[in-house]
């Protein structure tokens, strides 16, 4: 059976060979497309093996679809503000291609059908993160896929990064005030000084674990300071059409705040009106005490604390620490 494996995915080489030196890309799609649905750990294979020359490929006529969008917020609930308001947004302008996914479950989903097991470390995420998503675009080809993402972004002397241009459309990036933060992590852990602090800022460097239908996934952040970082790198923004979002404009001047994450998918290629009427009525419908007003309940002591740990950002961002 092994030795027929081989062949089978040496015939397949050949093929896909032969087809990227006559340049026919749509040809390849369609092999690969077949693979999704029939054998994805074949379609595994191939795209480890094609890896460079795959995404070396950029031109009108690209062998994936570049149809994932990530969201990305260093706290999870942060990025309901913006896929709560799609939901809304995308129905009232009767805009339905598309799916809101969490990366990390579809990550889980793909490494299950491929290579079963009960843990999905950060060396298997930094080797295989980059095929996933191209595994994710071939099989979502037709749909528009925003992806809720908790990773850091990541790059590595081998070229697999955390996520390439090929597949990604844009991404969006919610950030807020450090002091916010850490009071909201502060309620979330009931004042336990120590857990706050490694969640703030990773001063254990322990990565945290989460579990997804059985496997332990070993999600990689390395604290508000690197993942904020990563994702605000003029390189990273500049090569996958980031677009950066202060958390407080949501509710201090929420009507251009979300008229921008419209213009934003629409100067990345998604077909959608600005329609401000539309965007005034989910303003409307947001209820007063959301998340967005979070109370600071924090000490000097604290905010010192965090002042610190924060020198770098403060020419970064538009923070006052006061």
């Amino acid at each position: 059976m092994k030795i027929f494996k081989n062949i089978k995915f040496q015939y397949h080489v050949k093929e896909i060979e032969d087809l990227l030196s006559k340049n026919k890309l749509n040809d390849i799609k369609l092999i690969l497309k077949g693979f999704s649905s029939q054998n994805k750990s074949l379609l595994y294979k191939i795209l480890k093996h094609f890896f460079l020359k795959f995404i070396s490929v950029r031109s009108t006529e690209n062998i994936f679809n570049n149809n994932l969008i990530l969201i990305n917020s260093f706290l999870s609930d942060d990025k309901k503000i913006i896929t709560q308001f799609l939901k809304f947004y995308f129905k009232h302008v009767n805009f339905t291609n598309y799916q809101l996914e969490d990366y990390s479950k579809k990550a889980v989903e793909i490494k299950t059908a491929i290579n079963p097991s009960g843990t999905f470390g950060f060396q298997e995420m930094i080797s295989n993160s980059i095929i996933y998503q191209m595994i994710l675009s071939i099989e979502k080809e037709d749909s528009l896929v925003f992806l809720d993402n908790d990773f850091a972004f990541f790059s590595s002397d081998n070229s697999y990064n955390f996520c390439d241009s090929g597949q990604i459309k844009c991404f969006f990036h919610i950030i807020d005030h450090p002091y916010k933060v850490y009071s909201m992590l502060k309620d979330k852990f009931e004042d336990q000084k120590e857990l706050i602090q490694n969640e703030m800022f990773n001063l254990d460097g322990k990565n945290k674990y989460i579990l997804y239908d059985g496997v332990n996934l070993e999600i990689v952040q390395k604290g508000w300071n690197v993942y904020t970082k990563s994702w605000n790198d003029p390189d990273v923004v500049n090569t996958m059409r980031g677009s950066l979002f202060y958390k407080d404009d949501f509710s201090d001047n929420p009507l251009e705040t979300y008229a921008n994450v419209v213009l934003h998918l629409r100067q990345s290629g998604v077909d959608i009106p600005l329609n401000y009427n539309t965007i005034n009525s989910y303003i409307e419908s947001i209820p007063p005490n959301s998340s967005y007003d979070h109370e600071v309940n924090l000490s000097n002591h604290e905010k010192k604390f965090i002042r610190n740990n924060c020198k770098e950002f403060v020419s970064d961002f538009n923070f006052e620490f006061l």
